[in-house]
């Protein structure tokens, strides 16, 4: 139309737009055209299990809100961004008055898992002096032995020397590895104590200050 259409609510009732759709599968489509061809770039679906949908195109979901107020992303990649100082933050609130707690779950849904699979990367990047974003922390799980009941799993936590990779500390299994030196800071008085009924020192400098 040549004007805006405007829906004003009358007096001190509430403004709201009611679309009828069909009583099957899709109970209302808002669809977004582009004037001259109308080509459909985008659309507002809600279906008959009360699931929101956005879409892109006539028929790409990209967002699902369901009536459990779950969201389901179908891209590869969420991005946040903002030039503000300190930010952007990322909070994940648990308000539950119980002793559990909030969680992230990184999920490695293979059809045929193998050991030595990657299961989860956390990394850090920045931009060097030469404005390329480079990686500087990797921390990368693995699922080392799939065996049911019997799994393995190692995290090795990679920092970055002299512009390479190096796998820095490595928890598998149990055991710890470091890929370097190993260097305890304390007060006067502080001790570090190795207790194993088996333990076993090979090749160690110990040096004081």
């Amino acid at each position: 139309p040549a004007s805006r259409l405007s829906i004003k609510a009358n007096g001190d009732t509430s403004t709201v737009l009611d679309i009828h759709g069909r009583s099957s599968d899709d109970f209302a489509i808002i669809s977004f055209k582009e004037n001259a061809s109308q080509t459909v770039k985008g659309q507002i679906k809600v279906d008959g299990s009360d699931n929101m949908i956005f879409r892109t195109g006539a028929s790409t979901d990209a967002l699902t809100l369901d009536s459990s107020q779950n969201a389901t992303f179908a891209g590869t990649e969420v991005n946040i961004q903002t030039a503000t100082t300190d930010r952007p933050i990322l909070n994940i609130e648990n308000q539950n008055a119980d002793n559990s707690p909030p969680a992230i779950h990184l999920y490695k849904n293979s059809s045929s898992p193998a050991n030595s699979d990657q299961i989860g990367d956390l990394s850090w990047y920045a931009k060097d002096d030469g404005g390329t974003k480079t990686r500087l922390i990797l921390f990368r799980g693995f699922q080392t032995d799939v065996a049911a009941s019997s799994d393995d799993s190692k995290l090795v936590m990679h920092t970055t020397k002299n512009g390479a990779e190096t796998a820095t500390l490595t928890l598998e299994a149990g055991d710890s590895t470091f890929g370097g030196n190993v260097t305890v800071n304390g007060a006067t008085g502080s001790t570090l104590r190795l207790a194993s009924t088996n333990t076993n020192i090979t090749g160690a400098e110990l040096v004081g200050k």
